[in-house]
């Protein structure tokens, strides 16, 4: 027998998931047919997007995308909404905002070299960027339910590393019963690749990738990321952290796959300080928690731009999981050529 509050829930939410997906599929068709019509740029966009809620990989896949067009000659402006901040904008974010007022992932953006514009109204952030002349192509963050924008390219990043992920896209349970943003088969329409995060690549994550690929149309690209782990280090001097029990201490939507890249790295995860996606950190929080473990506390680069604006003494004991993505390396090809192609560039 089921359990029974997993049951009462689906009976709960099922209706409103029912009336989700009718307002979601709507809205695409209007879309579809030209009723309603899309602001297009006069530069190539390239949209980053998911299609289920939570993590996906979006901001280091971003990162190396902006990298990876920069070493064609291309010069990459990331649009973000910053969610989390209060800046409305349209503005151009450096390293040394704080992510109270721009959100933590454009600041994260900003401190890895990319060139970041935040806007609330990403038609007025577009329209900035043409104007200020700050680049020659567009990456679009969480773009792909902006359908009021047009894009010449749609990548959509999927979570392969967690069975959690492959459930939740599998289960075709959408918004607020399930996970899925949108029915998988709007995006074998309207995508024109995926970029599976394998995580570290194991062999079950190798399966996993497969079985989701097979959730959509065989006519989609595919291509991979692998998390690579560049070391941890401590906040404030750098130094490396050698095998341990750790505290982890994390304000991002899956956790969990934190854990699974420490333990790979011999690392013990005793103690875990969760909050929620985009949490901003104050400091009498982080006080508590350095009072709380005598344990070496790992955070990741997104948690850390936010506790390096916080300048508390004790922040000695706090490193950093620095990552990084090896991408499929016929992704930058593919996108520069579809462009072209395109004749956007």
């Amino acid at each position: 027998m089921k359990p029974l509050l997993p049951v009462l829930l689906g009976i709960g939410l099922a209706p409103l998931s029912f009336a989700y997906g009718i307002v979601t599929a709507g809205r695409n068709f209007l879309y579809n047919v030209g009723i309603f019509t899309a602001f297009r740029s006069s530069l190539p966009v390239i949209s980053i997007g998911n299609i289920t809620a939570g993590g996906n990989g979006k901001t280091p896949l971003a990162i190396k995308l902006s990298e990876g067009l920069r070493e064609y000659g291309l010069k990459p402006v990331i649009l973000s909404r910053g969610y989390g901040g209060i800046e409305k904008g349209p503005t151009v974010v450096i390293p040394s905002d704080s992510a109270k007022w721009v959100g933590d992932e454009p600041k994260l953006l900003a401190t890895r070299g990319c060139v970041v514009v935040v806007a609330k109204d990403k038609r007025r952030g577009l329209k900035f960027i043409e104007a200020r002349g700050l680049g020659d192509l567009v990456i679009l963050d969480d773009g792909f339910q902006s359908r009021y924008l047009k894009r010449n390219l749609d990548l959509v990043c999927i979570e392969a590393s967690q069975d959690k992920s492959l459930r939740d896209l599998s289960s075709g349970r959408l918004l607020p019963w399930g996970r899925l943003r949108e029915f998988l088969g709007e995006v074998s329409k309207r995508a024109d690749a995926l970029v599976i995060n394998m995580g570290a690549g194991g062999k079950e994550d190798l399966l996993r990738s497969e079985k989701i690929k097979d959730l959509f149309s065989p006519k989609l690209k595919s291509f991979t990321a692998k998390v690579t782990n560049k070391g941890i280090v401590r906040m404030a001097t750098r130094e490396p952290l050698v095998g341990a029990d750790v505290a982890l201490l994390s304000s991002i939507a899956s956790p969990e796959k934190v854990i699974g890249t420490l333990s790979a790295l011999g690392l013990n995860v005793k103690q875990t300080f969760f909050f929620r996606d985009h949490h901003l950190f104050d400091k009498g929080e982080i006080n508590h928690i350095l009072s709380s473990t005598d344990l070496p506390i790992v955070c990741t680069e997104k948690d850390a731009v936010k506790l390096i604006e916080l300048s508390l003494p004790k922040m000695g004991s706090i490193f950093v999981s620095e990552i990084d993505l090896e991408l499929s390396p016929d992704l930058v090809g593919f996108i520069k050529t579809s462009l072209e192609l395109n004749k956007t560039l």
